[in-house]
């Protein structure tokens, strides 16, 4: 089911109102949240690359760059690149 992904899905609405979004996403609450939804179903869907494109995204903005790294390391090139505004 989609309902885990909608907390996420929330947290992403809620930051549209903050002041600062990025400042938003660093709070560790947000980053457990995100790793609660996405930890436990890449594990169970380890060829998701889209979620798993998402979820190196979030990373990096919740300033978890060892865990972006990671995430990018294991896409390889199957990275979904349109999540990003390009390539870079």
């Amino acid at each position: 089911a989609s309902l885990p992904v909608q907390l996420v899905d929330a947290h992403h609405a809620l930051s549209f109102y903050q002041p600062d979004r990025m400042a938003y996403f660093r709070n560790e609450e947000v980053w457990k949240d995100v790793q609660a939804v996405y930890g436990g179903y890449l594990k169970d869907h380890p060829n998701s690359f889209y979620d798993r494109t998402w979820y190196a995204k979030l990373a990096c903005w919740c300033g978890k760059y060892d865990e972006a790294h990671r995430q990018f390391e294991t896409l390889g090139e199957k990275a979904v690149v349109n999540i990003f505004k390009n390539r870079e």
